[in-house]
């Protein structure tokens, strides 16, 4: 059985805080309209993104450690809810966000 990687978001074992770049990942998940949902923790900050690789959403600042809106401290995991929003797990701010796209 051949098994192929048929899609990437991320260059392997390289650091990145731009479009293609993630540092600390932990968790991915596929939305509904088929793009994916990823939580790129150290960046500090919840993307979704399509198959083509380009970033359509974001919460949080890449980069910057926050508290208050648009802040985040080690996103945990993130879903899309039966609305439509995000549920994000904040794990160091000690929090669960629902916010909008």
């Amino acid at each position: 059985m051949s098994r192929q990687i048929v899609w990437q978001y991320g260059t392997t074992g390289t650091l990145g805080t731009g479009d293609n770049g993630l540092n600390g990942l932990f968790s991915a998940i596929e939305l509904k309209n088929g793009n994916i949902l990823i939580c790129d923790t150290i960046n500090y900050r919840v993307l979704e993104v399509t198959k083509t690789r380009q970033i359509v959403w974001q919460y949080g600042t890449t980069g910057t450690l926050g508290t208050g809106d648009n802040g985040l401290n080690f996103p945990y995991s993130a879903i899309e809810l039966k609305n439509g929003n995000i549920l994000i797990c904040d794990r160091y701010n000690h929090r669960v966000l629902e916010v909008t796209r």
